[in-house]
């Protein structure tokens, strides 16, 4: 009884501030989910208005090279969806195609985008090195709140609501069955956060490639596209990384 009225302090009070934190890293990473969704509809003009095949993306480079000489494309973002627009990206500018014509819809800034904010906000509070470690610290907390939460639950086993009952009642009746039925979720979604943190800046280093042979010409990025997605059947090419002007260099998808 000592231990249990021990963890159910905790449970409390340690719950109290964690869910704070918690509290902001769910709306923040709710509105991550929609990210896409809000900035189609906040920027309309930056999205094709209709659908039809997706043309070869070097039609759209071939645009962007005559009416932007200056820019050399280092990346390239492919559609998510049938209403997606075809990215390309370098130095600070973002210029929005249509996948079915290759014409620029517009362009806008690389960097200090709303969704990027919101992507510091939810990894680090915008605080650094220090807001990283109160978001790790809550989620180990959190963590750790699903599993004593379970463990206080046990002996109770509830798993509905009383008839009758008064609000104190009712209201312990619904920390314990939403706990109960949200734990699971909960340990999930912080083991996989606690991975990602520790997982995002491992990219496997791109390999130079062999000798080229006399003569060879660097192929198309739609040939690469498709060489990509044959070698994982089922797999959809999301990005793409235009390797500098080296006979060495690969590219990345």
């Amino acid at each position: 009884m000592k231990i249990r009225r021990t963890l159910l302090w905790l449970h409390r009070w340690v719950g109290v501030v964690a869910g704070l934190v918690i509290l902001f890293l769910a709306i923040t990473g709710g509105m991550l989910v929609f990210q896409h969704t809000q900035d189609r509809w906040l920027n309309p003009g930056l999205f094709p208005h209709q659908t039809g095949n997706h043309a070869p993306v070097s039609k759209a480079l071939e645009e962007v090279a005559r009416k932007h000489p200056d820019m050399r494309v280092q990346g390239i973002r492919l559609p998510r969806d049938k209403h997606d627009a075809l990215v390309l990206m370098g130095g600070n500018r973002m210029i929005h195609c249509d996948p079915s014509s290759g014409a620029i819809l517009g362009i806008r800034p690389r960097m200090g985008l709303w969704w990027q904010t919101l992507v510091k906000l939810h990894v680090n509070l915008m605080l650094g090195t220090t807001g990283g470690l109160i978001v790790e610290i809550a989620t180990w907390t959190t963590l750790g709140l699903a599993l004593t939460g379970l463990w206080l639950w046990w002996p109770l086993r509830i798993f509905g609501f009383r008839k009758g009952a008064n609000f104190r009642r009712f209201n312990l009746d619904l920390h314990s069955v939403a706990g109960l039925y949200s734990s699971l979720f909960l340990i999930i979604v912080c083991i996989t956060g606690l991975t990602m943190r520790h997982l995002h800046l491992e990219h496997p280093h791109s390999p130079g490639s062999h000798a080229p042979q006399a003569g060879a010409r660097r192929i198309s990025v739609d040939a690469a596209v498709h060489a990509a997605e044959a070698a994982l059947p089922g797999a959809r090419a999301a990005a793409v990384e235009i390797p500098p002007p080296n006979p060495h260099a690969t590219y990345r998808i």
